[in-house]
C-alpha cells in the first residue's frame, strides 16, 4: 500500500494514464498518415513498437524526476517545501480529461457515421478482427454459392446522407445506385448487386466481414452532404484484405457538378483496380444519363420510391417522378428504362389497362434503343414486349440474350433472363443465369428461391430442396421456399410432409393454393373441397391458374381445362409457365393442352421441351 501511495504522490499513475491515452490517439493519426501516404504495413507496427518501448521509460522518468518551476530535478533533491507535485497532478488530470474527451468523440463519430469518414479519418478499427459475439450479432445472410473472389471485384456500399436535416436520403441512395450502375457497365469488373450492397445500409460492421460475405475484394463507401445548391461528397475505396484505403477524395462542389463527380469517382475506381477500360466500356459509362440537374433529381426520387416497395401509391409516385424527369430531358435513357420497368409492376397489379401499360413500355423501349443502343435497358424492355405481350417467345429470349451480352454483370438483368428462359423450357440456360445472379447478389434470398424454382421446373427436385432449405435456415420467415419444397414433396408422394409445408408457408395465396393439393392426396376430400372454396372466395379469378394445377392433380381434367381457359382470358401471369409447370403434367397428352400452348404462342417450343422432359 505504501508503494501505491508513493506512485500516486509522484504522479506515476497519472503519467501512465496520460501516456496510454496519448499513445492511442497517436496510433490513429499514424494509421491515417500511413494509409494516405501509401506506406508499407510494417510502418504501423513500428510506431506501435516504439510507443510500447517508451511506456516503461516514461514511468521510470516520472518516478525518478520531478518537474519544478526551476526545471526538471531528481525527486530526491527536492525538499517537501519546494515540491509542486500537487499542482503537477492537477495539470496532468486536466490533460488526461481533454485527451479522453477527444478519444471518446473520435470513437463515437466512427461508430455513428461508419460510412461517412473523411479521407483523413481511416481508423484502425477497420483492420481489426471482429469478435465472435459481434460477428454473430451482425451476421448477414450468406449465399449458397459464391464465385471465387477476384481482384477486380467490388461492392458499392450505400453512401450516408450527411445533409443538415438528414432529408436527402433519396439523393445519397440514388448517387450510390448511379455509381453502381456505371461500374456494372465495365465488363472487366465484378460488381455486387444493389440488393446485397444495400443490405448493409446503416449497419456498423467490420468492412472485412462485409467483403467476405459479398465475395468482393474491394468496397467503395462514402457520404453525401447536400445543402441547397452545394454538395460535399466523400468517397473511399477500401481493400477488404487489410482495411486500407487505396484511394479517397472529398468533393466540395456545386450541385451542377454532380455528374463530373460521379465520372471522376468511377474513373478512380477503375484506375485503382488496374482495369483496362475499353472504348466501348467508356462509351457505355457515359451513355444513358442527363446533364439536367432537375431531371436528375426527379429521376433519383423515382428510383428511391421504387425501392420503397410495391404499394400502388409509391409506384404511381415513382412513375410521376420519371415522367417529370423525361419532360425536362426526353433523351434521358436511364429514366426511360426505369419508367418501363416500373410500368411492369403497374401491369402485374392491374392498376392500369394492359393496353395503356404496354403502350408506355413500348415507348420507353423505343426511346432507350434510339438514344443509347449500346445499353442493355432498351433490349430488356423490348424482350418483355415480345414475350409477355406479343407471345413471340423466341424473339423475346434473343433480345434478352443480347441485353445480357451488353451488361453481363447486371444481376437483375440475369434474373429476368432466367425467368424468361425457364418458362420456355431452356432450363440449363435459366439455371446458369440465376446462379450468376446469386453470385453477384449473395444476400438476395429471392434470387435463391427462384434458383430452387428453376431447378424444380427442370425436374431436379433434390437439388431444389437443398437450395430452398438453406433459404429457410437463413430466414425462417421468408416467403415461397416452403411452398416450392411442398411441390417436391407432393410430387414425390410424401403428402403429409407437403401439407405441413403448405400450411407453414407465410404467403397467403401460396398457403391457400397448396392445402387443397395435399388434403385431396391424403383422401381428405371434404376438407380439400372446403379448401378449394376458400381459395376461390379469397382470390377469385386471380388464382385461376393455381386452380387449374389443383384440378389437374385431383385428376379432374375437365375442371382443369375450364380453369386454364379462365386463366387465359384474364391473362393470368401463371399461364407463362404453361410449358413447364410440373403440376400440369396430367394434362400434357390431352389435345386441348396443345391447343392452349398454341394460343399462348409457345408451339415452336413444345417439341424441344417435350424432348428434354423425356
Amino acid at each position: 500500500m505504501k508503494l501505491l501511495a508513493e506512485l500516486q504522490r509522484r504522479n506515476v499513475t497519472r503519467v501512465a494514464m496520460l501516456y496510454v491515452v496519448a499513445a492511442w490517439l497517436l496510433l490513429q493519426v499514424a494509421d491515417v498518415g500511413i494509409s494516405t501516404l501509401g506506406l508499407p504495413e510494417w510502418s504501423g507496427r513500428l510506431v506501435l513498437l516504439l510507443l510500447g518501448l517508451g511506456f516503461p521509460v516514461a514511468l521510470v522518468f516520472a518516478w525518478v524526476y520531478e518537474l519544478t518551476p526551476e526545471g526538471i530535478k531528481r525527486e530526491s533533491a527536492v525538499s517537501p517545501a519546494e515540491s509542486v507535485v500537487n499542482r503537477t497532478a492537477y495539470k496532468l488530470n486536466v490533460a488526461i480529461i481533454v485527451l479522453l474527451v477527444i478519444a471518446i468523440a473520435a470513437i463515437a463519430l466512427d461508430r455513428l457515421l461508419p460510412g461517412a469518414r473523411s479521407p483523413a479519418d481511416t481508423t484502425a478499427t477497420q483492420a481489426e478482427p471482429l469478435s465472435l459475439e459481434a460477428a454473430d450479432a451482425a451476421k448477414v445472410v450468406a449465399a449458397p454459392m459464391q464465385a471465387p473472389v477476384t481482384e477486380t471485384s467490388i461492392a458499392v456500399l450505400p453512401f450516408v446522407d450527411m445533409s443538415p436535416g438528414r432529408d436527402n436520403e433519396y439523393f445519397s441512395d440514388g448517387l450510390t445506385e448511379e455509381l453502381l450502375n456505371s461500374l456494372v457497365k465495365i465488363r472487366a469488373l465484378q460488381v455486387a448487386g444493389r440488393t446485397s450492397s444495400f443490405a448493409y445500409k446503416g449497419r456498423d460492421l467490420d468492412l472485412r466481414v462485409i467483403g467476405e460475405e459479398l465475395g468482393v475484394a474491394h468496397l467503395l463507401e462514402g457520404s453525401v452532404r447536400k445543402a441547397g445548391e452545394r454538395l460535399r461528397i466523400t468517397a473511399q475505396l477500401i481493400k477488404v484484405a487489410d482495411g486500407y484505403h487505396l484511394w479517397s477524395e472529398t468533393y466540395d462542389r456545386e450541385l451542377t457538378d454532380v455528374f463530373a463527380i460521379q465520372s471522376d469517382i468511377a474513373r478512380h475506381v477503375v484506375d485503382a483496380l488496374q482495369v483496362t477500360l475499353l472504348g466501348e466500356d467508356a462509351a457505355r459509362m457515359q451513355a444513358g444519363g442527363t446533364t439536367d440537374v432537375e431531371a436528375y433529381n426527379d429521376y433519383l426520387q423515382g428510383i428511391y420510391l421504387v425501392n420503397q416497395g410495391s404499394r400502388e401509391d409509391t409506384v404511381r409516385a415513382a412513375v410521376a417522378a420519371f415522367d417529370r424527369a423525361l419532360a425536362r430531358d426526353p433523351a434521358f435513357v436511364d429514366a426511360w428504362v426505369a419508367l418501363g420497368a416500373t410500368m411492369t409492376a403497374v401491369y402485374a397489379n392491374a392498376w392500369e389497362s394492359a393496353e395503356t401499360v404496354w403502350t408506355r413500355i413500348e415507348e420507353a423501349a423505343a426511346q432507350a434503343r434510339r438514344h443509347a443502343p449500346q445499353l442493355a435497358g432498351g433490349y430488356m424492355l423490348e424482350s418483355f414486349l415480345k414475350g409477355y405481350r406479343d407471345q413471340l417467345w423466341i424473339e423475346a429470349v434473343e433480345l434478352m440474350r443480347r441485353a445480357v451480352a451488353l451488361e453481363p454483370g447486371d444481376a437483375d438483368l440475369l434474373f429476368n433472363h432466367s425467368l424468361l428462359a425457364s418458362q420456355m423450357g431452356l432450363h440449363e440456360e435459366a439455371i446458369r443465369a440465376v446462379r450468376r445472379a446469386v453470385e453477384l447478389e449473395p444476400t438476395n434470398l429471392a434470387f435463391q428461391v427462384y434458383l430452387g424454382r428453376g431447378l424444380i421446373m427442370a425436374g431436379r427436385c433434390p437439388e431444389a430442396e437443398a437450395v430452398l432449405r438453406r433459404v429457410i435456415e437463413r430466414d425462417p420467415t421468408f416467403t415461397r421456399p416452403r411452398y416450392y419444397i411442398g411441390w417436391c414433396r407432393h410430387l414425390a408422394g410424401d403428402h403429409q410432409a407437403a401439407l405441413a409445408l403448405f400450411e407453414a408457408e407465410p404467403l397467403p395465396w401460396m398457403r391457400l393454393s397448396g392445402r387443397p393439393l395435399s388434403l385431396h392426396a391424403l383422401g381428405r376430400f371434404e376438407e380439400a373441397r372446403a379448401a378449394w372454396d376458400e381459395l376461390v372466395e379469397a382470390l377469385g379469378l386471380s388464382a385461376a391458374f393455381q386452380r387449374a394445377e389443383i384440378a389437374a392433380q385431383w385428376g379432374d381434367i375437365e375442371l382443369a381445362f375450364e380453369q386454364l381457359e379462365r386463366a387465359f382470358e384474364s391473362r393470368d401471369p401463371g399461364m407463362n409457365t404453361l410449358l413447364v409447370a410440373p403440376l400440369l403434367e396430367p394434362l400434357r397428352d390431352d389435345p386441348r393442352y396443345r391447343q392452349m400452348v398454341e394460343r399462348m404462342g409457345m408451339a415452336p417450343l413444345l417439341e424441344s421441351v417435350a424432348a428434354e422432359r423425356d
